[in-house]
């Protein structure tokens, strides 16, 4: 192959397949056609939308799986007296809940990987 595209740069073939289909000369009626032919922002809209619901509504499974995770462990106490501070209290819980859930996994994580490296050591 390579002898091949040596014998077309002496003879000056290679030459002409260069600017023929790589040259970027272009005449006055085709300066416009280039424009147009460029990617701008708005030719990835779609994707950006696309990418976009598919990130709110993760967010959003998420947001539900947790809620729903804190209700079971925490059941709502009806108590109407209380009001205001009750739901204060409430949000304070949740965010201690997400915060210790969070820990939870990352110790899992950490665990997960000193195990896959104590078994790759093991193995040599």
């Amino acid at each position: 192959m390579s002898t091949a595209i040596l014998a077309l740069s002496e003879n000056g073939e290679l030459q002409k397949i260069h600017d023929k289909w790589l040259s970027r000369k272009a005449c006055g009626s085709q300066v416009t056609g280039l424009e147009s032919d460029q990617l701008q922002l708005q030719s990835f809209l779609g994707l950006f939308l696309i990418c976009g619901i598919a990130c709110f509504l993760a967010l959003l499974v998420y947001f539900c799986l947790t809620i729903r995770d804190f209700s079971q462990h925490f059941p709502e106490e009806s108590n109407p007296s209380i009001g205001g501070s009750s739901r204060f209290s409430r949000l304070q819980k949740f965010l201690s809940f997400v915060d210790k859930k969070e820990d939870v996994w990352k110790s899992m994580s950490k665990r997960k990987r000193r195990d896959m490296l104590s078994n790759d050591y093991g193995k040599c």
